[in-house]
């Protein structure tokens, strides 16, 4: 019986593949042998009836995904220390949001920054389908994340002074919040304030979230 060649590419490709995924810096190196090792041992398995094939396939594999980890791990690396010298600012690439889900939706807002606190304006619609009376008091209004506590709440109601807001209507909440963040920084807050619906007396509060650039 003649005897079966060995296939001199399966165990090397298998030993990169392993080192590649296992081992950081080093198995970016071991990551393209493996892949060429892995390449060649598959071309060589064909030529011998499969012999070695299954092990190029897994080392070929495993050079694959440690590779990919490698470059993800060098791209991070980069990014910190671009970021870490100033060159990147993290917080430009937050995106600008604001988001009041229904049935009291709101999508935009405005906001300013003055000695520790930030005043936040939001635009928002009553489709609650009936109409609502806002708690303005400053007890009524919450502010968590980078709004450490909150100094000012207020309603602008194209309606007037009054607190009841019909259904359908725009009207405006503004909250000013101690803040430790500071000009040019990246603001992120949950707020909410309290409301009651018409013909009722239950008290209802509603959340949102606002993230902004101070300015």
């Amino acid at each position: 019986m003649a005897e079966q060649q060995k296939n001199p590419k399966a165990v090397p490709s298998l030993v990169m593949g392993i080192i590649a995924f296992v081992v950081p810096v080093i198995g970016f190196v071991t990551g393209i042998l493996g892949i060429i090792f892995g390449a060649k041992g598959l071309k060589i398995a064909k030529e011998q009836n499969g012999n070695g094939h299954g092990m190029s396939v897994v080392g070929l594999v495993l050079s694959i995904i440690g590779l990919v980890g490698q470059l993800f791990t060098v791209l991070l690396a980069i990014v910190g220390m671009i970021a870490y010298f100033g060159v990147l600012d993290p917080s430009a690439m937050m995106p600008e949001m604001t988001s009041f889900s229904a049935p009291i939706t709101g999508y935009g807002s405005t906001s300013y920054y003055e000695n520790g606190e930030v005043t936040i304006m939001v635009e928002l619609t009553n489709n609650y389908g009936q109409n609502i009376a806002i708690d303005t008091s400053l007890e009524s209004a919450v502010g968590e994340g980078d709004c450490l506590s909150v100094t000012d709440f207020s309603l602008q109601n194209p309606m007037g002074q009054d607190t009841t807001v019909p259904d359908g209507v725009d009207f405006v909440l503004t909250w000013t919040c101690t803040t430790e963040e500071e000009s040019g920084d990246f603001f992120s807050a949950d707020l909410g304030f309290s409301y009651v619906v018409a013909n009722s007396e239950i008290v209802r509060t509603h959340y949102g979230a606002v993230y902004t650039t101070l300015n």
